[in-house]
């Protein structure tokens, strides 16, 4: 759920609403996931440094996955 809603919001370049929209939420709901988002990796979206980090991750998750690394 958090990795689809970050991948979301990557991918509609940081914009909630169409990531709302995207993911058939309430724009409540994705701001509540987003928040948690940063509250479990201790991270800020609102920082260029930790969104990069948080982006870069997911990439990583992403290859690791495609490699039959981790389910």
């Amino acid at each position: 759920m958090f990795m689809e809603t970050l991948r979301n919001y990557f991918d509609t370049n940081l914009n909630t609403n169409e990531t709302a929209e995207r993911l058939y939420l309430h724009i409540n709901t994705l701001r509540y996931r987003l928040k948690r988002i940063e509250e479990l990796t201790n991270t800020s979206l609102q920082k260029m440094d930790d969104r990069c980090n948080l982006y870069i991750a997911l990439k990583v998750h992403d290859v690791l996955e495609h490699l039959a690394l981790i389910e």
